[in-house]
Parts: structure tokens; sequence; C-alpha cells
């Protein structure tokens, strides 16, 4: 077998060129984009010097069901604030090859299944990029919001302006996926409906024995005129704590700490 490692874009770090080669003099402007390049000289190293099957990718930004952080998730979360924008880092023209996760496992499937490895690194994006602009708009037209979009903070130094996968590498061992941004960002916004519209809530078992967390539709709520739900800190481990607030839940207090939600 082989061992392939998870690494990153932000190994890339400052460059001004147009799309980011493999062969591509790497500057990581993070503790997280140098830790992930010290990773793949280690297997590098130990790939030439103890013959093991091991190689890298550099994954470009992804977004999909289960992931809740990074851009377009973020953006998802600001645009239930109550206000009429929606703040956004930078000045919209920051550019990214931002890719939906089913298109990136297949990627690195199709190497995988293809490549034996012996230090290599690949490239995993699309080769196409989209301003943070662009990825705003897209999200508040399939909202259907109203807000428009406000430029605060410079980007921050580690972010970098413009990461753009060079696909010639991957092209060259297997065909690359060609990606669909508006469906991808509608699978998106299905999965994190589906959150918003269930929230865990706890179930009727004994306080003091593992609680049985359950989704309830806000719907079902409705039809049964509650009007009080309880959260408890269980459910806040295994959910989003960013989420909870953007449901305007507050912290009650106490023993064991609960928050109640008032539609």
């Amino acid at each position: 077998g082989s061992l392939w490692y998870a690494s990153s874009v932000a190994v890339y770090g400052k460059t001004n060129l147009p799309v980011q080669s493999e062969d591509d003099v790497c500057r990581p402007l993070s503790s997280y984009g140098l830790a992930k390049l010290t990773a793949e000289e280690y297997i590098k190293l130990y790939s030439r010097n103890f013959d093991i099957s091991a190689g890298a990718f550099r994954i470009f930004s992804t977004f999909g069901e289960g992931l809740s952080r990074q851009i377009i998730y973020d953006l998802f979360i600001k645009s239930n604030y109550e206000s009429d924008v929606l703040e956004l880092y930078g000045g919209g023209k920051e550019e990214r090859d931002i890719c939906y996760v089913g298109d990136q496992v297949s990627r690195m499937v199709n190497i995988v299944e293809k490549i034996q490895p012996n230090g290599d690194v690949f490239n995993i994006g699309s080769g196409v990029s989209y301003t943070t602009e662009f990825i705003a708009e897209s999200i508040l037209n399939l909202l259907g919001s109203p807000k428009k979009i406000k430029y605060i903070d410079p980007i921050r130094k580690f972010d970098g302006f413009q990461w753009t996968a060079c696909t010639k590498k991957f092209a060259s061992v297997t065909p690359n996926i060609q990606p669909n941004f508006q469906e991808s960002l509608k699978k998106e916004f299905l999965e994190y409906n589906n959150r918003v519209e269930g929230p865990i809530l706890e179930s009727k078992e004994d306080k003091n024995v593992h609680l049985k967390m359950s989704r309830v539709s806000n719907k079902e709520w409705i039809k049964e005129n509650k009007n009080k739900y309880i959260v408890s800190l269980n459910a806040i481990r295994d959910y989003n704590l960013i989420l909870l607030k953007s449901y305007k839940f507050r912290f009650l207090g106490g023993g064991d700490e609960l928050i109640r939600f008032d539609p």
C-alpha cells in the first residue's frame, strides 16, 4: 500500500503567479502552512531513504456538507444575522480555487488508483478560481437576500490574495473533474438548511445518563404549540456553537447549564 498525506494550498503562501504549480518555490504565510510544508519534506525524505511509498496532496480550498468553517459556511451563517449588510474581509477581488468536497474526494481517489507515489506531490483543485465578491453574491442570490456586501478590514496577511491550482501534473495522470460551482453551492445550502430546520434537542431520558439527541423541524414545533426548547451542554459539544448563537439561544446558568430557545 501507499501513504498519502493531506497537505494544503497554504504551503504556497505569498505568490504573484496566476496559478500555483507543484514546482513553485513555497513561501508559507502561516505556521499552519509551514507545518504542512515541513511534513511534505519528511515524506520525501522517508520515501527516498527508506523506500516508503508516500506522497502528498496539496488540497485547495474545499467546501461542502459537514464542514462548519471557512468562507462559504461563514457567509451562510452571517446571512442570518439581523443586519442589512453582509460583512466581508478584504476588497472582494481576492480569488480562491474553491472546490466542492465530493469533487475533491474523487480527484484524490483517481490519483490514488493510478499512482504509486515516491515522494510525489499533487495539487487537488479545479484550476478555476472565484472572487470572494462573486462567492458572497452567489450565496445572497441563492438565499434571495437583499443584503448589501460591506467590505471591512483589509485581508489578513496569512490569507493570501490569489490561489489557483495548476492542474497540468494532475491532468497528465487523469482527466480533472470540471466544477459546477452553483450546483455545488445548492448542495451546501440544502445541508445547511437542514441544520437550521432541525437543531439537536434534548430527549426526555434521565439527565443522569447519556442524553439521546434528536432533530425536530421548526414546523413540528409550531404544530405542537411549543414556545420553549431546552438544549443541554451535551448538545453544544455535538453541535456548532456559532449556529446555536445564530438561533438566539441564551444561557440560563445554574448547575448543569442549559440554554433556552424562544422562537
